[in-house]
């Protein structure tokens, strides 16, 4: 698509939509053109992904089901207590390690994290 070209980090998606919704009119397409072009408002790629996982997150906070959490993670256990399993180090999983463990050293509490590739469960249980 020509436009993708004009604007790189366009979500796609949104893009469609507004081209269906301007059809075959090109003076409306011009326009959208020229204003995105001196006003950004724009949908990128990395606001629609910020989009999706803060939806992501209300639905596993305010509409969590353990059905459907079983669906994605059948035996949880083996899962989150997996030491192979990829994990990065988060600042928020560490905070929540600090106040559980808070009699802990943070040089102890640092090492065992990073000992456990930054897997929270794997790192709550040995501690």
């Amino acid at each position: 698509m020509y436009l993708t070209g004009v604007f790189p980090n366009v979500d796609p998606i949104y893009l469609k939509k507004v081209v269906a919704q301007k059809g075959n009119d090109s003076v409306k397409l011009d326009h959208f053109v020229q204003l995105q072009w001196e006003y950004p408002t724009y949908l990128t790629r990395e606001k629609m992904k910020r989009i999706r996982i803060t939806e992501q997150q209300k639905q596993y906070i305010k509409k969590f089901n353990v059905k459907n959490f079983l669906d994605i993670y059948p035996d949880p256990f083996k899962y989150f207590q997996n030491p192979e399993r990829k994990s990065e180090c988060n600042y928020d999983a560490f905070e929540f390690l600090k106040s559980h463990f808070n009699k802990f050293e943070m040089t102890t509490l640092t090492n065992v994290y990073e000992q456990n590739k930054c897997h929270l469960s794997i790192t709550k249980y040995e501690t």
